[in-house]
């Protein structure tokens, strides 16, 4: 990905100092550039898209970390640098629906302090109880927390800690791939004789 990134950076400042030197401004140079030779560029986005996609998949792929753990009020599990802990529920009628509360501070040095509430929700026509992710979205990772089986009386809760790594680069790698795309079908702007 550094190479092809730094292939296509290389490639483009070359040719917009080129047109810099026959006297235009960089915003016309650049935009003249893209466009002019628009297959080329959005060639080379597509094919970074692609790479930054593939990143992205092996990344979570191999380096994602998952625990299931039950703990009490005020008890702390670690998992992948994270610190959860457990530090109550709360229960509310809402007009559908009865609900069930946690609240988890976790401490990490990308995220410290940070308060997720992962929840279940009870719908009288359901069988099972629905959960709600609670979630912490990063560039580097993702934290997903699940809020499993609990006691009624609130002191204890299980729950599902996982740590998605590099989940963000599948989007990002998306959206460079789709800006590729839609560069290369631009039509082609001819120049007038």
């Amino acid at each position: 990905v550094v190479f092809v990134t730094a292939t296509i950076t290389v490639d483009l400042v070359r040719a917009t100092r080129a047109r810099l030197r026959i006297g235009e401004r960089f915003p016309g140079a650049l935009g003249g550039l893209l466009l002019r030779h628009n297959r080329r560029y959005g060639g080379f986005a597509v094919h970074l898209g692609i790479l930054v996609v593939a990143l992205g998949v092996t990344g979570s792929q191999a380096w994602s970390v998952q625990t299931e753990t039950t703990l009490r009020r005020g008890e702390h599990t670690d998992l992948a640098g994270y610190r959860v802990r457990f530090d109550g529920l709360a229960a509310s009628e809402e007009s559908n629906h009865f609900k069930v509360t946690g609240t988890f501070t976790i401490d990490h040095a990308h995220a410290a302090g940070a308060v997720l509430h992962p929840a279940k929700k009870f719908y009288p026509q359901e069988q099972s109880p629905i959960a709600y992710v609670d979630y912490r979205l990063g560039l580097r990772e993702d934290v997903y927390l699940v809020l499993g089986d609990f006691a009624r009386d609130g002191s204890q809760a299980t729950i599902r800690l996982q740590v998605n790594r590099l989940v963000s680069w599948i989007w990002i790698g998306g959206l460079i791939l789709t800006l590729g795309t839609v560069l290369a079908l631009v039509p082609e702007r001819r120049r007038t004789a």
